[in-house]
């Protein structure tokens, strides 16, 4: 086989001249063996760089040659750091709290400023790395075999490879996020660790069970944190919030909308095709629902109820902060803008939490 087929085989619908498809007839994309598989002939759908090879300069060697099949296998390995991670999380949550509750607070407006603006370069390059290759797979293939095709064929490989890997990891670095908060001595109130906890448990069973539907995720949220960490650097630079915040929250009201769609849907195509971890490579991607769905069922369920409190809870902060409640004309609204001029630097997320409260007495 190796000695058959030239090392970046590219698998796509009709086959490449190059590729042998016989050959690959004779393999099984199996979750027990197709990390090696992948990483000894870099197997992978047609990606923008393929049809139009003057974007080939855009990245770096090492970003084209990247196969993540190795990443996959590696935190299936160590699945229980994420469990022992999300634990850790709750301690630092208490213990982080108690110690701060009779010391001063800490003034990291500096550090906070750095720290949004890594976040949004960081984001920004990762929407530019994501979200073109999600648009030329839907454009290319369809939404089921996006929503269905195994995630190491479809969007693992190349760039959106890299990118998706430092996307999960980097979730670790937000919780920091937390940190702050807690040294700063600000509320911390019920969505912010919810919202972090829950995230990072589901990007990292995401990526451990290969989730096809996660190239969906990963592109809007590199989007909307390019966004919303570019008008908090602006905000904390310039200490005064801005008059375009309005823009992230439909940002991410919009978000939590696609994500409750893409998961019912992943959820559909599973019940219709049932789920498989085996896919005679042939067959691919013309033919994948007469073979089944990657999508992982209990992940699916995990990511459908995840958006859909998001979902409630942001779209309650939205009719308050801008419809019930005009800004700037005393009360409720009034008293929020000038808070967040206090401290331009406080996140979407925290904004959010000032619903919570009104929510449990509404549930």
């Amino acid at each position: 086989m190796a000695a058959t087929m030239a090392r970046h085989v590219i698998l796509s619908s009709p086959y490449n001249a190059t590729t042998d498809a016989a050959a690959v007839d004779a393999f099984a994309w199996e979750r027990g063996d197709w990390t090696a598989l992948w990483a000894q002939e870099g197997m992978r759908v047609r990606g923008l760089a393929d049809d139009y090879p003057a974007l080939v300069p855009l990245a770096s060697a090492g970003e084209r040659a990247f196969f993540g099949g190795a990443w996959g296998a590696f935190t299936r390995q160590i699945y229980g750091l994420g469990l022992l991670t999300a634990f850790l999380y709750l301690v630092l949550i208490t213990a982080g709290t108690r110690y701060m509750a009779k010391r001063p607070a800490w003034n990291l407006r500096g550090l906070l400023i750095l720290w949004n603006l890594a976040l949004a370069v960081f984001s920004v390059v990762g929407a530019m790395r994501t979200v073109p290759h999600l648009l030329y797979l839907l454009a290319t293939y369809g939404f089921t075999f996006t929503s269905c095709g195994p995630a190491g064929f479809t969007y693992g490989s190349s760039v959106s490879g890299v990118w998706t890997t430092l996307f999960i990891y980097s979730k670790y670095i937000e919780m920091v996020d937390t940190l702050f908060l807690i040294l700063r001595k600000k509320p911390l109130r019920f969505l912010h660790w919810y919202h972090h906890l829950t995230v990072f448990l589901y990007c990292w069973d995401a990526f451990a069970n290969e989730m096809p539907t996660g190239i969906f995720f990963i592109a809007m949220n590199y989007t909307v944190h390019a966004v919303m960490y570019t008008y908090y650097f602006l905000a904390a630079v310039l200490e005064r919030p801005l008059s375009w915040g309005i823009v992230v929250t439909i940002m991410q009201v919009s978000q939590m909308f696609i994500g409750v769609g893409v998961t019912a849907a992943s959820l559909r195509l599973v019940s219709l095709y049932s789920f498989t971890r085996v896919f005679p490579i042939a067959t691919l991607p013309s033919d994948i629902p007469h073979v089944g769905c990657s999508a992982w069922p209990l992940n699916a369920v995990f990511a459908l109820i995840m958006y859909a409190t998001y979902l409630l809870l942001f779209l309650r902060f939205f009719v308050n902060r801008y419809i019930v409640t005009p800004k700037g004309k005393g009360g409720k609204g009034g008293k929020r803008e000038r808070e967040e001029e206090k401290d331009p630097c406080q996140t979407a997320t925290e904004a959010a939490n000032a619903t919570i409260s009104g929510l449990k007495k509404t549930v």
